[in-house]
C-alpha cells in the first residue's frame, strides 16, 4: 500500500515562550479518492471498447481483396517458356483459409506443386486450403508464354 509523508508542526507555549518542535516523519496510508477510482474505471472501459471495436473492424475490413497478388519473371526458361513467380500476400490482420483463385484459362508447362496450388476446373486452391497468416505470403511458380492474371475468388476469414 503506498504511503505519503506529512510533517507536523506545533508550538509548545510554556512560560510565555514559543518553542517550535519539528517531529519526525509520520507515514500515513494514502487513500484512493473518488476521482482516481473514476479515472481507473474510465481507462478500463476505453480499453474494453477499443478491443471490441478492433474485433469488429478486423472482421469487416478483411476480404478477398486483401489477398494481394504480385508476379514477376524469374529469368528461368522451362521448355522454352518464361517462368513466373507468383506471391499471394494476406494483407489482412486476420487469418484467411481455403483461398481460391480464378484459374479459368490458366496453363503451365511446369509441374505444379499440389500443396501450393491445386487446380480443380476453373478454380485453384491455394496452400492446400490452410490458413494464410496475417501479412505472410504463399509463393508458387509456373511457366507459360504470357503472364496469367490470377484473381482471388473466395476465402474463409477468421479473426481472433
Amino acid at each position: 500500500m503506498p504511503y505519503h509523508s506529512c510533517r507536523l508542526l506545533y508550538i509548545n507555549q510554556t512560560m510565555n515562550a514559543a518553542t517550535i518542535h519539528l517531529p519526525q516523519r509520520i507515514s500515513v496510508p494514502k487513500r484512493t479518492n473518488f476521482s482516481e477510482m473514476a479515472a481507473l474505471v474510465k481507462s478500463f472501459i476505453v480499453i474494453l471498447l477499443f478491443s471490441l471495436i478492433n474485433e469488429g473492424i478486423c472482421q469487416e475490413k478483411c476480404a478477398t481483396i486483401d489477398l494481394q497478388i504480385r508476379q514477376e519473371k524469374t529469368g528461368n526458361l522451362v521448355q522454352a517458356k518464361p517462368e513466373f513467380q507468383v506471391r499471394v500476400l494476406n494483407a489482412c490482420p486476420c487469418l484467411q483459409g481455403n483461398v481460391t483463385l480464378d484459374c479459368n484459362g490458366f496453363q503451365t508447362v511446369e509441374v505444379e506443386n499440389p500443396v501450393t496450388l491445386l487446380r480443380s476446373g476453373n478454380e485453384c486452391l491455394l496452400n492446400n486450403g490452410s490458413f494464410l497468416t496475417p501479412f505472410n505470403e504463399v509463393v508458387f511458380v509456373y511457366a507459360w508464354d504470357t503472364q496469367f492474371p490470377f484473381k482471388p475468388l473466395s476465402s474463409n476469414i477468421k479473426c481472433n
